[in-house]
């Protein structure tokens, strides 16, 4: 909220000293200005790692990642290859995983983060949806997972479902074939 203030106090007095526009004129025109920053910044500015840590408490997570996750259902702990495909905007995130027998999608994602306890996880509740042939032994269901975000492209933490299943999930960021290095 405070960077918001400064920047309308800024664009006033802009508008006022510097164009000797009428106070009435500088409110509409210091309106608009900020309602094109605010798109600007939500649509397109807020993945920018300058603004990280101070402006957007969040990371961006967007992409594709691959890993495993080692399930407690029907007593085994085998490890069963994932992929998480998330898609991000500054007001909304979805999490899809996939296995080669289901795919589960976010119903609700929220990040945890806390500096003072050092956390920064993802949060989110899904929906399983075993392919068919695969309905009978494992239902839909429900369940959630906690992601420890790392700074280093990795993601691992646990998932817990209705069936009264858990596991532990660890993946890691595909490389973004377009970035450039």
């Amino acid at each position: 909220m405070t960077i918001i203030a400064v920047l309308t106090v800024g664009f006033f007095v802009l508008y006022v000293a510097l164009f000797n526009m009428p106070i009435i004129d500088s409110i509409s025109y210091c309106i608009t200005t900020l309602g094109v920053f605010a798109f600007l910044f939500v649509s397109y500015a807020w993945r920018w790692k300058v603004f990280e840590g101070w402006l957007v408490p969040f990371p961006n997570i967007s992409g594709k990642w691959k890993g495993y996750l080692e399930s407690s259902y029907e007593g085994a702990r085998k490890r069963i290859p994932i992929e998480l495909s998330i898609r991000q905007t500054f007001l909304h995130i979805q999490i899809k995983l996939s296995t080669n027998e289901s795919k589960s999608t976010s119903i609700v994602a929220a990040f945890n983060i806390d500096d003072d306890r050092n956390i920064k996880q993802i949060c989110y509740t899904y929906l399983n949806e075993p392919k068919a042939k695969f309905q009978e032994k494992s239902p839909i269901h429900y369940g959630s997972i906690i992601l420890d975000i790392d700074a280093n492209d990795k993601m691992s933490g646990k998932y817990w479902t209705g069936r009264k299943t858990t596991g532990d999930i660890s993946v890691s960021k595909c490389e973004n074939k377009n970035s450039k290095k």
